[in-house]
């Protein structure tokens, strides 16, 4: 009768270890899309200085763009930041400019009033929505204006580390900016090399 309740007591524990387990990683789940790496098959023959607008999107987020276009060689070379004296083909202003938009403040709600077996489903989420401007300049004249527009979504359980999910989400952000521009460009490929030669 001893061992009897022994595995019981045993069982019982496994299955409240196990119960805990499921549901505190649950509530830990982060959906963040992977962005994918953009390929330039040929380096613009151009050296370009780059100036960032004032907006805080540009001066936060615009060096690790820079970063992104540098690794995949988007240009011969750019120089950031541009000084007047610097010799260049060109000069670009980047401009990054948006806002997330925050929602799930009622799935705290849900969550609690399920006792928490809700929470594998919903959670927080975030819509962002930014733009890339380009703006190509030579001899401080305006020369070509490009501009694209980015939308990402992110969701994650309550019990998410908010710090890796704030890590991740910048790292989508930039990654997909960076992608967004290079694509402009590299679309405008023979226009932005003929201004900058000419």
């Amino acid at each position: 009768m001893a061992e009897s309740i022994m595995t019981r007591l045993k069982l019982l524990t496994s299955f409240f270890i196990i119960g805990t387990l499921a549901l505190g990683t649950g509530c830990a789940w982060q959906k963040i899309p992977v962005a994918h790496d953009y390929s330039v098959s040929e380096k613009l023959p151009l050296k370009v200085g780059v100036r960032l607008s004032s907006k805080p999107g540009s001066t936060v987020v615009g060096p690790r763009v820079l970063e992104e276009w540098k690794d995949m060689g988007l240009f011969e070379e750019i120089v950031y930041p541009y000084r007047e004296d610097d010799d260049v083909h060109l000069v670009l202003t980047l401009d990054i400019d948006g806002r997330w938009v925050g929602s799930g403040a009622g799935a705290g709600v849900v969550i609690g009033l399920t006792l928490g077996l809700a929470s594998p489903f919903i959670g927080p989420s975030m819509e962002g929505t930014h733009t890339i401007d380009l703006v190509f300049n030579k001899e401080e004249k305006r020369i070509h204006n490009l501009r694209s527009t980015v939308s990402t979504n992110v969701s994650w359980g309550l019990g998410a580390d908010v710090n890796e999910v704030s890590s991740k989400t910048d790292n989508l952000l930039i990654k997909k900016l960076a992608n967004a521009g290079a694509a402009l460009i590299t679309e405008k490929r023979g226009e932005i090399i003929s201004l900058g030669q000419s």
